[in-house]
């Protein structure tokens, strides 16, 4: 997949319409996405994506647990947003990979 930048915001272009998303591309559009979060909700996401527990989350960020928590679910609900959004075509099938869900989901 190749990536335009268009009034500063990446567009996907497709050779064929009916194009299959790779895992490698999914990524890439789920990378530019959180990106363009505030820097808190990345970094708590990523280290939850990474295992991280919330309480060394917190304690690493100079937070609270609590904090962490909101961070965290305002950070996947953007992002799940932002999908929706800007790639309402992908959105299901991205919604659905694995690797994406394992960054968006809850984990209990």
């Amino acid at each position: 997949m190749r990536l335009q930048e268009t009034a500063g915001e990446p567009i996907p272009t497709y050779q064929q319409p009916a194009h299959i998303v790779s895992t490698e591309e999914k990524l890439e559009i789920v990378e530019l996405l959180i990106a363009q979060l505030p820097e808190k909700q990345q970094k708590v996401l990523l280290f939850s994506a990474n295992e991280v527990p919330q309480k060394k989350i917190a304690e690493q960020l100079n937070i609270t647990k609590g904090n962490v928590k909101v961070l965290l679910h305002r950070a996947r609900e953007r992002l799940k947003k932002q999908l929706v959004t800007r790639y309402p075509e992908m959105a299901a099938e991205l919604l659905s990979s694995e690797t994406i869900q394992s960054l968006l989901l809850e984990k209990t």
